[in-house]
């Protein structure tokens, strides 16, 4: 995975409120964002990798692994990565092709596709197949792989979420795989070539199979996008960016993964920081979702005391839900068996849980119970005490949940925070459920979610009695509660054990 580079830098600041006791917020019944999908926590995994997470075919698929993902909801994986394009199907085990950068190094056999379908049919998810795009002009390695996949599962089969074309396009260039000149429209025309060639020989495939872009970088191809859809939307299901928006490098500290600036940097570049302006809302005219393919806190291999401890689980909260609300459809997380960014690791099938599981599983809650998917509402500050305290609110028929976040490293007391939900009739006199997630900001173990942790656990469920509290809304609508530095709350009007 390359560094990451961001070519714009937002001005943050934050401003106090001393003259305010209790930081206050009001709910409004005006939704700001597109339906939540059950599936927007989704992962990307390494071809070369994912097996450790599935087991191996004939084996059954890992159990530790299956309870994990069952928890999370029914996500999408997307197996692909920097790997997508040195590896090939090859299941008689020939000798690797030849090639000047990047050496191919993994062979994907039956038992790889076997494996995976298995997984994701066994926790009610579903799979995103990264095929090989090194060669400019012969699909083969792609064409061999897809017929692989329709013999085993079947491209028309709902399992497949869609087909990727390589990985990281807009860095070929750089790394080798196409001249210095490769611009997006040569991109898109070799494309768009690859899957001709596939329907030619996989007649059936569906046409509108693929995810489109799996660009990395802020630069000339995120600047082409309106281009690309305009032109090429007839092919595409979905269309992927990927994003580590705290990038590793001297400045990646807790304070600013935390900041607002790391949390508002992904949603402003796509919907109005890049030439082709508002890509999302364009997409979906087009019945195109976008996603972010891959990320995480930050790139490969992580910081360590910044992506591998319960600061992470608080950031992952807050950069879903702001990504979800300029549009993104899903977010895949991105990782690798051992590095400090993965949620969880799988030793000898035991799970080594990291904090970003915790914040993963919060978001999880968020979006259960729900009879269709919740839409985030607008939430109005009355008075800020500190803006880096954070409300939000999902709602959908009579099921509302509320978030709070409290993000600043530099306090140390609780906050006391009034939340007006007025609007709401139905809940005055009500009372609300809330759970919590607690840590210590450089906190790695023991981390507490609902009172139970997931540290000991060896079968990937959690470990402890589930607790949530009761919170009486007053008959104004107002509902007060405390919260910690660098944790989170969520309030909901069902309970979470409904």
């Amino acid at each position: 995975m390359f560094v990451r580079l961001l070519c714009f830098v937002l001005i943050f600041s934050v401003t106090s409120y001393s003259q305010c006791p209790v930081q206050k917020v009001q709910v409004v019944n005006n939704r700001v964002s597109p339906p939540i999908g059950s599936d927007f926590i989704s992962f990307s995994v390494e071809v070369d990798v994912i097996l450790e997470w599935t087991d191996k075919y004939p084996n059954p698929p890992r159990a530790s692994f299956i309870n994990l993902m069952k928890q999370l909801g029914p996500a999408v994986i997307r197996v692909g990565g920097d790997s997508t394009d040195y590896s090939w199907y090859n299941p008689n085990g020939l000798p690797y092709p030849p090639y000047r950068t990047r050496p191919f190094r993994y062979n994907i056999t039956d038992i790889d596709i076997h494996s995976i379908y298995n997984s994701v049919q066994a926790f009610g998810g579903s799979v995103v197949f990264g095929v090989n795009f090194r060669p400019a002009e012969n699909a083969s390695y792609a064409i061999n792989h897809l017929l692989a996949i329709d013999r085993i599962i079947g491209l028309n089969n709902p399992s497949i979420k869609a087909i990727e074309i390589g990985n990281e396009v807009d860095l070929y260039r750089g790394n080798g795989d196409r001249p210095a000149s490769f611009s997006p429209n040569d991109y898109y025309l070799e494309w768009k070539n690859y899957i001709q060639q596939i329907q030619s020989a996989i007649p059936h495939a569906p046409t509108r199979l693929y995810q489109g872009a799996t660009y990395c970088c802020y630069n000339i191809f995120e600047d082409d996008l309106k281009n690309f859809i305009t032109n090429y939307n007839q092919y595409m299901r979905t269309l992927s960016v990927h994003f580590y928006p705290d990038n590793t490098n001297a400045k990646t500290t807790l304070l600013y993964q935390l900041s607002d600036q790391i949390a508002q940097e992904g949603p402003l570049l796509w919907t109005e920081k890049t030439k082709s302006g508002n890509f999302i809302k364009l997409a979906n005219t087009y019945g195109i979702d976008v996603v972010i393919g891959e990320g995480n806190t930050n790139s490969e291999p992580g910081e360590l005391g910044v992506c591998d401890v319960f600061g992470s689980a608080i950031w992952v909260i807050d950069e879903f839900l702001n990504e979800a609300k300029a549009g993104i459809r899903r977010y895949h997380i991105h990782t690798h068996e051992l590095d400090l960014r993965t949620p969880f690791y799988l030793n000898q099938g035991y799970p080594i849980i990291r904090p970003v599981f915790y914040g993963l599983r919060f978001f999880a809650y968020l979006l259960q119970g729900f009879v269709a998917p919740p839409q985030i509402l607008e939430t109005d500050p009355i008075c800020v005490v500190d803006e880096l305290i954070k409300t939000w609110a999902v709602l959908n028929g009579e099921i509302l949940k509320i978030v709070l976040i409290h993000k600043n490293l530099t306090v140390t007391g609780p906050a006391n925070v009034e939340i007006d939900l007025s609007n709401f009739g139905f809940l005055k006199g009500k009372t609300m459920y809330a759970i919590r997630l607690i840590g210590e900001p450089t906190q790695k173990v023991n981390i507490m979610l609902a009172g139970q942790t997931w540290t000991g656990s060896k079968d990937g469920y959690p470990v402890g009695v589930f607790q949530e509290e009761k919170i009486m809304v007053d008959s104004n609508g107002l509902l007060t509660v405390t919260i910690s530095p660098i944790n989170a709350m969520m309030i909901s009007s069902i309970s979470f054990n409904s």
